[in-house]
């Protein structure tokens, strides 16, 4: 692409602000047709109203900016009145409109940055380049969490101090979130019982184009050739029906104090009170001088005091958010709240960590010696996950993540990533170091005093988890591009992760297992040179798809991809929620996709649960390439397909990438001798083939119960071995390589050509 000059940059802004003026201008027009009230609440149920069971724009698109810029430009021209009556011309012309703003907003935005972006100091291009990634964001994103887990949230923290916050405002917190629900009930109950109008009003039109076209046949009036001339299709012409009558309906779309249901009914002072939060009237717009100064103003607020909210959970932050501004006025009560606020925090994130260990195996507000201090002076961390042999260290940080930080202000950005991530990394990583230091370290809980003892020798994964309590705007996602702000140290950082998107996580995840592998994966994705594009939850959803393996970041011929955007994997997600709200008649199946008999062996392994090599083995089956994962499958799936002769064992072997997987079976002998035969086998065939590691499933084909009866896992640097020479030489000998050669013998030991036997399966497998 060619170099652009300056001068360009400079010319395509100013071509974006006169699309936008136009665009103004057509809004202008239109209201002076039809007024801008009724065309504002027209083209607002154009743009929220969308069919059951259907994935929107609404969460997923631009809308949420696309209302912004509508009311923006609208709320000055609400008291214009329209002498026409609105039809859909007029809401295709205003979503044109619309659209041409929107495309202007974000082309003034971009236009902007490479027009300003002249500086030869490479640090200073580097920080300009991030404050506008992490605007970009602010300017497209709305929403932390689902409405549900927000609403929670406020109940829960604000909601403690419901009286101080009625007494001051005028509504307590609890009350408000309610009422935000509420509305948005209210618009979805009135959409709703327009449905059979809109339906007939879109069937008589299609009605009458059919009877129009039956005319030319015949003495077609000119009434019915105009008609067809306007809709050359008949779902045009019901289109037309339809979006006609929703604008003529719309009007009375905005929820008024009678059609807020909610218990005790919401007062005249406390409505007030709400719009006084986060609404946006006529008078409060013409005090703003930018489209991005509506994001704190979500609700807004018409004639008679009727309301309209677009998408709730946007409002639910902004409604936190407006609550806290007016904690913070009061220092000592904003000391108590924020105190509670934190506790608060750090309880749920233990409490979403013993939905997925066993209890016993998680410990809070820990104390210990601070290996960074002399003698006697101890540190403290907010949680521990113990499970032999992984440890998980946690901290939990309940900073904000300050608008001004989003748009752009480099410095606000630092510190509130220094509060919410940087900060509680180096907090674990000094637990860490503690427990590095010393053969045996001990922790205790301070409530309890309970003793967390761990020798070093019994570690093998140590995972460092910085739970923030709010969205940090997807800058969690790609913590490696944050460099410029030096956080953190190249290469070293942690699982940065909100409340909210922890608990989603969570939800989904079948064992300890899946959830520890998660997060290598995740950390791997973070650290790879392929920029990432998606959030915490279409990044989780890549993962049950897929398990995120090393090869998804290459093309079919090896070389990095630059850039990997997760872009629906958040769907099912969505769908769980809907479905627990009853907008969807079944539940969507959420869980991570392994083959049959992989998924087999995870369960059982999990029931041994209380042995540690056990729970090794399952997060190191989970970590196996996507060829050594089909092969297991196909061989433990056919297991039972090829006993063995009285007396002796069955063996599969694959290999691949320095791991050894081997299979072996047995119909006759007791189980200790079949043990002993699988540690043999797993000692001779990564041997064999100079592996690093060995992994080993030993099958009594007598239990119909269990998939495996043991498993192994040999892991340690290839050396020569006399006693494993003599083995060898004493052994069958076992296909080596990757797969056979087609006229090779298979793998799995039946004694039939590979290509009579696996390779069709796995090829299908594979596609």
């Amino acid at each position: 692409m060619s170099q652009q000059k300056p001068s360009d940059f400079a010319s395509l802004l100013e071509e974006a602000r006169d699309e936008g003026a136009r665009a103004a201008h057509e809004f202008e027009k239109l209201a002076t047709e039809v007024g801008g009230e009724n065309l504002f609440a027209a083209v607002f149920a154009h743009l929220v109203l969308t069919p059951a069971e259907t994935a929107n724009e609404l969460t997923h698109g631009p809308v949420p900016i696309k209302l912004e810029l509508l009311a923006f430009r609208l709320l000055p021209l609400f008291s214009v009145q329209g002498a026409e009556s609105i039809d859909a011309f007029h809401i295709s012309r205003a979503l044109d409109a619309l659209e041409a703003l929107f495309m202007s907003y974000h082309r003034m935005s971009m236009f902007a940055k490479l027009h300003d972006t002249q500086s030869s100091d490479s640090s200073a291009r580097e920080l300009d380049d991030l404050a506008w990634l992490v605007r970009l964001d602010a300017e497209t994103v709305r929403g932390s969490a689902y409405p549900e887990q927000i609403a929670e949230e406020i109940t829960k923290t604000l909601g403690r101090f419901d009286d101080w916050f009625e007494a001051h405002v005028g509504i307590c917190p609890s009350r408000a979130a309610k009422a935000l629900l509420a509305i948005v009930t209210a618009h979805e109950s009135r959409a709703t019982s327009w449905f059979p109008e809109l339906a007939e009003s879109s069937k008589s039109m299609r009605e009458r184009f059919a009877a129009a076209r039956r005319s030319l046949k015949g003495h077609p009036t000119d009434e019915d050739r105009v008609f067809l001339q306007m809709f050359r299709r008949r779902s045009h012409a019901g289109s037309f029906g339809y979006s006609t009558r929703l604008a003529e309906l719309a009007v009375d779309l905005p929820a008024t104090q009678d059609s807020i249901y909610m218990l005790p009914p919401i007062t005249r002072q406390e409505l007030e009170a709400l719009c006084g939060l986060i609404g946006c009237s006529p008078d409060v717009r013409s005090k703003m001088t930018e489209p991005i100064e509506m994001i704190h103003r979500p609700l807004v607020v018409l004639s008679g005091g009727r309301v309209l909210c677009g998408v709730i959970s946007h409002a639910l932050d902004q409604l936190r958010s407006a609550f806290e501004e007016v904690a913070a006025q009061d220092s000592k009560f904003v000391e108590r709240y924020r105190s509670w606020r934190g506790e608060w925090h750090q309880g749920e994130v233990v409490r979403s960590l013993r939905r997925v260990f066993p209890p016993e195996a998680v410990y809070e507000s820990l104390t210990y010696p601070d290996p960074d201090k002399p003698p006697g002076h101890t540190a403290e961390l907010d949680a521990a996950v113990f499970w032999e042999p992984f440890l998980v260290l946690v901290e939990a940080k309940s900073g904000q993540f300050r608008l001004e930080s989003q748009l752009g202000d480099v410095g606000r950005l630092r510190t509130d990533l220094k509060k919410n991530v940087a900060d509680a990394f180096y907090q674990t990583q000094r637990a860490a170091r503690y427990v590095q230091s010393c053969n045996e370290c001990k922790f205790e809980e301070k409530k309890t005093g309970r003793e967390l003892v761990i020798k070093k020798a019994n570690i093998r994964r140590t995972f460092f988890i910085t739970v923030s309590l709010r969205l940090l705007a997807n800058v969690a996602t790609y913590l490696a591009w944050m460099n410029p702000l030096r956080l953190f140290a190249a290469g070293e950082y942690p699982w940065s992760v909100s409340l909210a998107d922890l608990e989603t996580v969570i939800e989904y995840i079948e064992g300890p297992d899946i959830f520890l592998h998660y997060i290598e994966r995740r950390l791997a994705a973070q650290l790879a040179q392929t920029e990432t594009v998606g959030d915490e939850i279409r990044l989780f959803g890549a993962y049950l798809k897929t398990r995120m393996p090393e090869s998804m970041f290459f093309d079919d011929e090896g070389r990095r991809l630059a850039l990997i955007s997760f872009a629906d994997f958040h769907l099912k997600f969505d769908e769980a929620m809907e479905f627990r709200r009853g907008e969807r008649s079944e539940a969507p199946d959420i869980r991570l996709e392994v083959p049959a008999a992989i998924s087999a062996i995870l369960v059982e392994l999990r029931k041994r649960h209380k042995d540690p090599a056990s729970r090794w083995i399952a997060h190191s089956v989970l970590s196996l390439t996507n060829d050594q994962l089909r092969a297991l499958d196909h061989v433990l799936a056919t297991a039972h397909e090829r006993w063995p002769r009285s007396g002796h064992f069955g063996r599969a072997v694959y290999y691949e990438n320095g791991t050894a997987i081997c299979v072996v079976t047995a119909a006759d002998h007791p189980g200790w001798v079949l043990r002993d035969q699988a540690k043999r086998v797993a000692m001779i065939e990564k041997y064999r083939r100079k592996a690093d590691r060995a992994v080993c499933f030993a099958i009594d084909l007598r239990d119909s119960e269990r998939p495996f009866l043991t498993a192994l896992w040999i892991e340690s640097r290839w050396m020569r071995d006399e006693t494993l020479d003599r083995l060898i030489a004493e052994d069958a000998p076992t296909p080596v390589g990757k797969l056979p050669c087609v006229n090779d013998p298979c793998f799995c030991g039946s004694g039939k050509k590979f290509k009579k036997c696996c390779r069709a399966r796995l090829q299908s497998d594979k596609r």
